[in-house]
């Protein structure tokens, strides 16, 4: 691909590589590091890792938005984000790292255990309690800020250790067989076994409790007598268990059921009914009196209410993702693992509803507000931008959205008149890789001759005049398929049975939309199959809805070949 760098004003990018015709003085020009930021974690914020992706997106409750997004160094499905007090840490087989959430960064992985392992990572309670590291042989006690290790004692557990940190600061953790409690004391770790039987480790009210889904027991580990309850008890692999925070109960679900039993023996029984007997649900929590459970098989989510029974059914993921919870306060955060998908579960008004936040964008797989090199202060070292004669009004490209292989023309507005010697510094960066590009053009707009593959790119202009200094940066999108638009995710067949679906006008590529209801409902569509046309979906019932209620995704849609598109709209059947 062609590149003048001298005179011209065209420029040819691949990305492949750091142009080393640079000189060094940009260095001066892109400078690093992030400022000081402040987001409430205690109630407000959570962090949501994307591992296929590389991503860790930080979402924020009262804007529903992401806040930021910083780049992994490597891309792994198996990375796991555990939520801190003033961060988070990112889990990879034997490694740790800690994000900062003042500056908005990913520190340097330090090494636990082998390649393979898989540590338990838990942090301690009260703001200088230190963060919990353990594997089935060690248990360690590291400073949660700088991860250096306080102290270490031997476990001797199996590899899929449990571990939870009960109100008074106490560790415990288990396998199937054994259970132990590790305290610090006397500037060490004093483990200690329990007697009896491993199993699963939960928290009920602050104290640890420890379940046996095979025995249908749950066993509060202060002391107290432990509580058989033939309802929670299955030899079904993989049930899910959680404990409450406001009553003296634990949940499991199994067999599309959701069941409680009371660490008290005031309660045993189902609670209600929210998959097949043949499901095996997933994600497990519980916050205020209500228990949210979800389905990977289906990709739907359900609220109960623990008082009453009632449900309330989301479909929040694609059929076979997997989905995390993450309880902030009254606000459960759900983390599709699997896809570009995220957001909020909040109680309002006495229902909950669902608010979705996109990590990334399918189309392109740039994160949503991804953390970039920042761009500093070329020239004099009092070269205020506040202060300068001139600004860049805008910087504009010629489309809003790319094919691969398309040119593409970038223009900037700029206040004041040009001076002889004045410099023009344009970066070109991947958001998705992070790799990047500088070069040098007059003052003129520049010309792609060819973009890229699939990607969001961020072009940025540094203009030096006169000792100051103006920057400016512009998104340019590449797509081969452009996301579909609904006119409600809620249909109710006996008010309007009909859906609008458009597409973005400036979508650069043609593309099929593929249509597909729930056995019970038909549709009729207009839906055009060229960018950029809008049509219509219209449902009717022609069997018995299996519910009076909303049947969560009874409608989807999605650009054909293209999964990550898939729109699932929410239908309230009537009788046909």
């Amino acid at each position: 691909m062609r590149a003048d760098r001298g005179a011209g004003h065209a420029v040819g990018t691949t990305l492949g590589a750091l142009l080393a015709a640079v000189p060094l003085v940009l260095a001066g020009l892109w400078g690093a590091g992030h400022a000081t930021h402040v987001v409430d974690l205690a109630d407000g914020a959570a962090w949501l890792v994307s591992p296929e992706r590389g991503l860790v997106s930080l979402v924020d409750a009262p804007t529903a938005q992401v806040a930021v997004t910083l780049r992994l160094p490597v891309a792994d499905a198996a990375t796991r984000v555990v939520q801190g007090r003033d961060g988070a840490y990112v889990v990879r087989g034997g490694t740790l790292a800690r994000i900062d959430a003042a500056t908005w960064t990913v520190g340097g992985a330090v090494v636990f255990g082998d390649e393979d392992a898989t540590l338990a990572v838990v942090p301690g309670a009260g703001r200088e309690a230190g963060l919990w590291v353990l594997d089935g042989r060690t248990v360690r006690l590291v400073d949660a800020r700088t991860l250096q290790v306080r102290a270490t004692a031997d476990l001797r557990l199996g590899d899929d250790v449990r571990a939870v940190v009960d109100d008074r600061g106490d560790l415990w953790a288990a396998d199937d067989e054994r259970v132990v409690r590790v305290r610090h004391e006397h500037g060490g770790l004093q483990p200690v076994p329990q007697r009896g039987p491993g199993g699963e480790l939960v928290l009920v009210q602050g104290r640890a409790v420890l379940v046996d889904v095979a025995a249908g027991t749950v066993r509060p580990l202060d002391g107290r007598a432990g509580v058989s309850c033939a309802q929670t008890r299955s030899r079904s692999p993989g049930a899910a268990v959680a404990g409450s925070s406001t009553s003296p109960e634990v949940f499991a679900a199994f067999g599309g059921a959701l069941r409680v039993a009371g660490t008290d023996g005031a309660a045993c029984g189902t609670v209600a009914r929210v998959g097949d007997r043949d499901t095996t649900l997933g994600a497990l929590a519980e916050v205020a009196g209500y228990v949210v459970a979800t389905d990977p098989r289906t990709g739907g989510t359900t609220v109960v209410d623990r008082r009453t029974g009632a449900l309330q059914t989301f479909a929040l993921t694609f059929p076979g993702h997997r989905v995390e919870l993450v309880v902030r306060g009254s606000t459960v955060f759900w983390n599709d693992l699997d896809g570009h998908a995220s957001g909020l579960l909040e109680l309002t008004g006495g229902a909950w509803r669902s608010t979705p936040v996109q990590k990334y964008d399918p189309a392109t797989g740039a994160g949503a507000q991804v953390a970039r090199t920042d761009t500093a202060r070329p020239g004099p070292a009092d070269a205020d931008p506040e202060t300068a004669s001139f600004r860049i009004v805008s910087l504009t490209p010629d489309r809003a959205l790319y094919a691969p292989g398309a040119p593409a023309v970038v223009t900037p507005e700029i206040t004041g008149e040009p001076v002889p010697g004045e410099v023009w510094w344009w970066r070109f960066e991947n958001l998705v890789t992070g790799a990047f590009e500088d070069f040098r053009t007059p003052g003129v707009p520049i010309a792609f001759d060819a973009l890229p593959d699939v990607g969001e790119y961020a072009t940025t202009l540094v203009v030096v005049r006169d000792g100051s200094v103006a920057t400016a940066t512009t998104t340019v999108r590449v797509v081969t398929w452009c996301a579909l638009t609904v006119s409600t995710t809620l249909v109710d067949l006996a008010v309007d049975p009909t859906v609008q679906v458009s597409v973005d006008p400036a979508c650069p590529v043609n593309q099929e939309i593929t249509v597909a209801t729930a056995p019970w409902l038909d549709a009729d569509t207009s839906a055009a199959t060229v960018a950029g046309a809008s049509g219509a979906v219209t449902l009717r019932a022609v069997a018995e809805p299996p519910t009076t209620g909303p049947v969560a995704g009874a409608l989807t849609l999605e650009v054909t070949g293209q999964p990550a598109s898939q729109v699932r709209v929410d239908v309230v059947g009537a009788a046909p």
